[in-house]
């Protein structure tokens, strides 16, 4: 016998101009079950990379109507959604009882989740016996580059010893891919890069920060711009990282200006826009 299993139910619709997925799943508790015992219909969505799960709603029970939505309002917005329209969205699901609900059927999910933006993981560091640096693969440090780099043609250990021997560097970062060294002045935001190898003296190490923003080529994100200035990519960056009020940014590549945003609707592809968002709890 198979205990505690799962049925699902897929459905295409058109919704809001595009196509989204619903998923409906229905838990038996065994196998010669007739009726399950509990269902959820939810969609996902991919943002800028990052897979998104909506969840719509919820019924706790055959009898009972469904609750929702059950996402919280940030992920909501990551994907171009509010309370009235998900709700909307959740009268399309395809529950296995064949039962069809209208929005005002739908009641509020009281144990709907509270979204913030997820903090940055925390990676391994390694001390380098040789230099002292602290080294962190895979991120690279946003900003603060010395005059005249990079320094091109070197090894990832040559480019330390370059940090090292002078007093205005406290960091670097090395592209593996292009073997460049980036000398920095300083190092406090860090960002995933899987090509870099980021490598700080001691005397920064506590300032070092872990960012969750994803980012994005050719990108363009939409949704409510509350500042806009003219800036350097590096420092667009730092201007959302630090930022609490924003989730994304645009960068317009020939006017070197930064958009920020805080609520975000969708995206779409742009040649001349790179872009970022911050990583939410779904």
């Amino acid at each position: 016998m198979t205990v505690d299993f799962n049925k699902f139910a897929t459905k295409n619709v058109e919704f809001q101009g595009t196509t989204w997925e619903l998923i409906t799943g229905h838990h038996f508790k065994d196998e010669n079950d007739e009726t399950w015992d509990r269902a959820w219909c939810y969609s996902r969505r991919s943002v800028n990379g990052v897979d998104v799960n909506v969840s719509l709603a919820a019924r706790s029970a055959p009898t009972a109507p469904p609750a929702g939505p059950g996402a919280a309002a940030q992920t909501l917005q990551l994907v171009g959604l509010n309370d009235s329209s998900a709700v909307n969205l959740a009268t399309r699901c395809a529950w296995l009882d064949g039962r069809t609900f209208a929005s005002s059927d739908i009641i509020p999910d009281r144990s709907r989740e509270q979204a913030t933006t997820v903090p940055a993981e925390t990676p391994a560091t390694e001390v380098d016996p040789d230099s002292g640096f602290v080294v962190v693969s895979g991120w690279d440090a946003i900003g603060n580059d010395l005059p005249d780099m990079p320094i091109r043609n070197v090894s990832s250990e040559q480019c330390q010893t370059a940090c090292d021997t002078d007093f205005r560097c406290l960091a670097v970062t090395y592209n593996t891919k292009f073997r460049a060294c980036f000398m920095k002045g300083d190092a406090s935001l860090l960002v995933k890069s899987e090509e870099s190898i980021m490598a700080a003296k001691k005397v920064v190490e506590s300032n070092l920060r872990y960012s969750n923003l994803v980012f994005a080529i050719k990108t363009e994100i939409s949704g409510n711009a509350y500042w806009t200035s003219p800036l350097r990519y590096p420092d667009c960056i730092l201007q959302c990282a630090n930022d609490k009020s924003c989730l994304g940014f645009n960068f317009r590549k020939k006017e070197s200006a930064c958009v920020l945003f805080n609520s975000i609707t969708q995206s779409a592809d742009n040649a001349a826009v790179a872009s970022g968002i911050k990583s939410v709890a779904n």
